[in-house]
């Protein structure tokens, strides 16, 4: 018999969640929200909330937005000519001002200016090699 998700154990919620966020494309990621992964999961926002926090020291919705952040960051590193504003509507940001006063609270700095380091060191990384 197949175990219903609110009957797993803690980390099997956690781990569940983790997994199905890392494993979603660049869109669905970006259409992801934390209401959608409950819904999926048939859990409430409270108990996903409380078990998450317990045992990733951190809420659903900050881990969500961490990935959304990292892809992006790939996206940035990896296509030059995608304007931000792309990125940030593809990963699901309101508005492109919040994706980069987000992308700075994380990275130290613009999208624009990690985007410009990442093709310098990529240049110089041909150029050595």
């Amino acid at each position: 018999m197949k175990k219903n998700i609110i009957q797993m154990k803690g980390n099997d919620l956690s781990e569940r969640v983790v997994e199905f966020i890392l494993t979603r494309t660049n869109e669905e990621l970006g259409e992801l929200t934390v209401e959608k992964i409950t819904g999926l999961l048939n859990v409430s926002r409270s108990h996903l909330y409380q078990r998450f926090k317990m045992e990733k020291k951190l809420t659903p919705g900050k881990y969500l937005l961490m990935m959304k952040i990292l892809r992006s960051a790939s996206l940035l590193a990896g296509n030059t000519r995608s304007p931000i504003e792309k990125i940030a509507n593809k990963m699901g940001f309101s508005s492109a001002d919040y994706f980069k006063k987000v992308f700075r609270a994380y990275f130290g700095t613009t999208p624009g200016r990690y985007r410009k380091y990442m093709k310098f060191k990529f240049n110089r990384w041909q150029i050595l090699h």
